[in-house]
């Protein structure tokens, strides 16, 4: 299936093959050149412009979800470095992944800001 966008309208038309009754043959659907196909990413229909536009605020809004997410894995990963610290304090290498964890957790809420 493709998905296209009337420039004018923004409606999304969707088109698969489609049959020829007489025939029974399966045709590829044509397009009309005032189609355009929708880009990757996050985009709005700007219909001042007649186009697709970077959506700013979507992206920034998926990007905050994104960093909060790995926070959140990244916090259930420290478990079992502070269960070994709690088991022995000069665990080094327990010490060393917590601070991986830590500081890519700070990097992480500072993107948030």
């Amino acid at each position: 299936m493709q998905i296209y966008q009337d420039k004018l309208t923004g409606e999304e038309w969707h088109f698969e093959d489609c049959v020829n009754v007489a025939t029974l043959n399966s045709i590829p659907a044509t397009l009309a050149a005032s189609v355009v196909a929708r880009p990757a990413g996050i985009n709005r229909w700007d219909a001042v412009q007649g186009g697709w536009v970077p959506d700013v605020a979507a992206q920034l809004e998926e990007n905050h979800k994104a960093a909060l997410s790995r926070i959140e894995a990244l916090e259930a990963r420290q478990v079992r470095p502070l269960r070994e610290l709690m088991l022995d304090a000069s665990n080094t290498l327990a010490k060393n992944k917590l601070g991986q964890i830590d500081a890519e957790i700070a990097e992480l809420r500072e993107q948030l800001k």
